[in-house]
């Protein structure tokens, strides 16, 4: 169990998460696929970006603790949820484009690679992955355990040595969130 399968994670991850959403990402998905195509969001928590999502796509959401999904559940009942844990998606339908904000850096490495590899499969031909993930700007990789969660920093190159084969790198690139350019931008296309 980790901090975020409790009542007390939850409301410790609204207050942290308070004025933070994906919009700017997700308009940037928008470009890249039509409306109303089909999205998975990996790691939906509140809900925050899933409801911005559901403004132009048919949305999935999925989250590996029950508790984000009981939350969701009951403001959205309207959207489809499923749980999930991004290391291990046992689906075989397709979607248009998978999504995730600051989920991924929970994986270990060999977990993102082959969780990417796995994602690019359940993608559309010529569907998209957008995700976005903590930088390190010192360069390399950088790992950190709190709460029970590991959480991995990655510079453009260490990240880009994770990406597999089967997928074409549509942007790889630093933006800001918190701080000057924290973080950074994912997007790969099955071909």
């Amino acid at each position: 169990m980790s901090l975020y399968d409790t009542p007390e994670g939850i409301a410790e991850y609204a207050a942290i998460s308070d004025g933070i959403d994906g919009r700017e990402l997700i308009d940037r998905l928008r470009t890249l696929i039509p409306a109303r195509s089909r999205v998975l969001e990996l790691g939906t928590g509140l809900g925050k970006d899933l409801e911005i999502l559901a403004e132009t796509f048919e949305v999935t959401g999925s989250d590996h603790s029950p508790a984000f999904l009981e939350h969701v559940a009951a403001c959205r009942p309207e959207i489809p949820l499923l749980q999930l844990d991004a290391r291990h998606l046992p689906l075989t339908e397709p979607f248009d484009a998978i999504y995730s904000n600051k989920v991924l850096h929970h994986l270990s490495r060999d977990q993102l690679t082959a969780s990417l590899a796995k994602q690019g499969e359940l993608l559309c031909p010529g569907g998209v992955l957008l995700h976005s993930l903590w930088r390190n700007p010192d360069g390399g990789f950088a790992e950190e355990h709190q709460d029970g969660l590991l959480f991995l920093r990655y510079s453009e190159a260490a990240l880009r040595s994770l990406l597999p084969q089967s997928l074409e790198e549509i942007a790889l690139e630093p933006y800001t969130e918190l701080g000057y350019e924290d973080s950074l931008l994912l997007i790969l296309r099955r071909p």
